[in-house]
């Protein structure tokens, strides 16, 4: 198997293994909560104190009302709640639950042993190598687009 193809095999096995592991940490946490809605609850919480509707979409990299979706979704669900600005009545924040933040913790702690796992047996220099391949790779991919 030639380089190229070893690669390629390498990142479409770990994309899919990254889901899979997911998916189970899900089912810990909730069977209907999805993998695209635990990185709504994510964004939200990353959001802080900007958490408009607008911001966390532009945190995900989605339209507002792609959003909207899951926030309805997730505020069925009780993992968030929306409420309206405390100064501006016209501004909706967004902020989880109780259960939204237990979910979130669950996740943090799945994406803080995931990498405690890469690091925990490279050196200095080898994880700064790392982090620069990885870069390029997410660089790659925030510029790639396919031509229709």
């Amino acid at each position: 198997m030639e380089l190229h193809e070893k690669y390629n095999d390498f990142f479409v096995r770990c994309f899919n293994l990254i889901l899979k592991r997911e998916n189970e940490m899900l089912g810990q946490i909730d069977r209907s909560l999805s993998v695209t809605e635990i990185h709504v609850i994510e964004s939200i919480a990353k959001a802080g104190g900007n958490n408009t509707s607008k911001e966390v979409a532009k945190l995900l990299r989605v339209s507002p009302g792609t959003l909207t979706t899951a926030i309805d979704t997730l505020c069925k669900k009780g993992y968030v709640a929306r409420e309206k600005d405390g100064e501006d009545k016209r501004i909706i924040r967004l902020f989880l639950t109780e259960k939204g933040k237990s979910a979130h913790a669950v996740h943090m702690e799945f994406h803080k042993n995931m990498i405690d796992c890469i690091l925990k047996d490279l050196s200095g220099s080898e994880a700064e190598t790392l982090i620069v391949a990885l870069e390029k790779l997410k660089n790659f991919l925030g510029e790639y687009h396919v031509e229709s």
